[in-house]
This record gives structure tokens, C-alpha cells and sequence, in this order.
């Protein structure tokens, strides 16, 4: 209607010809069972991770480092001290709001900048130390 083909020249597809239609149906039939078994072989993978205690994200949470030689995580004892502090002002009361209003007055950093000031900005032995 408006003049638009697919074209996929792996495939030897394009719409405007009859003859490399033909095949299409089999081939995304065949494409969703690849995509299907794909999803399922990496799910098994992360399940399997799981049960054996490995971790499955790629960065260590606010609190934690990688060690460089393990990758294990381990406490980074600069941010866990933020965690702690943020703990006992929920259990003393004190909502998501007061906190985060606390933590902006006294120029606390956020964990995405900290993540960043110490991955980019301090250098790259600390770099290697720290992630």
C-alpha cells in the first residue's frame, strides 16, 4: 500500500518477489523454535547459577564491590556505611522522603553517581580495586 519491502539478503528474502516468499512461513517458524529454545537454555543457566549462590548481575549492588580476583563480592565498606546509616533511620521512623531529604542536605552521594565518580572519575587503580 505505501510502497515499503522487506528485505533480507541472508535469507535471499524480498517481499517484492513471489518467488523468495515461498520459504517464508518455514523460515519464521524456524527462527521463533531458535528464539524459544534460546530463552529457555539461558533461563536454565541463570536457574542453575542461583542454586549454586553465584550472582547474576553484572554490577555489584550499592554496598558491595567486586574483588578483582575472585569476583566474589565483598563489603565496600564506604557505601555499606551510607546502607547502614539509611537502615536505622527507617527503623527509627523516618520515611523514603526524610531520608532521601537527609541524605541530599548533607550531600550524600547517589548510588549511580558514586558508581560512577568511582569507576571513571578517581582513576584506574582504584577502578580495578573497586569493581
Amino acid at each position: 500500500m505505501f510502497g515499503v519491502r522487506y528485505i533480507a539478503i541472508n535469507d535471499n528474502v524480498d517481499t517484492d518477489s513471489a518467488e523468495s516468499n515461498d520459504l517464508m512461513p518455514f523460515k519464521n517458524l524456524f527462527n521463533e523454535w531458535f528464539v524459544r529454545d534460546t530463552s529457555r537454555k539461558i533461563r536454565a543457566v541463570n536457574k542453575a547459577k542461583a542454586e549454586r549462590g553465584e550472582r547474576l548481575g553484572t554490577r555489584a549492588p550499592y554496598g558491595y564491590r567486586k574483588d578483582p580476583e575472585t569476583k566474589k563480592l565483598v563489603v565496600d565498606e564506604e557505601a555499606a556505611a551510607i546502607v547502614r546509616r539509611i537502615f536505622a533511620m527507617c527503623a527509627a521512623g523516618n520515611g523514603p522522603s526524610q531520608i532521601a531529604r537527609i541524605l541530599k542536605e548533607e550531600r550524600v552521594l547517589c548510588p549511580s553517581y558514586y558508581t560512577y565518580q568511582t569507576l571513571f572519575i578517581l582513576g584506574s587503580n582504584r577502578d580495578a580495586q573497586r569493581f
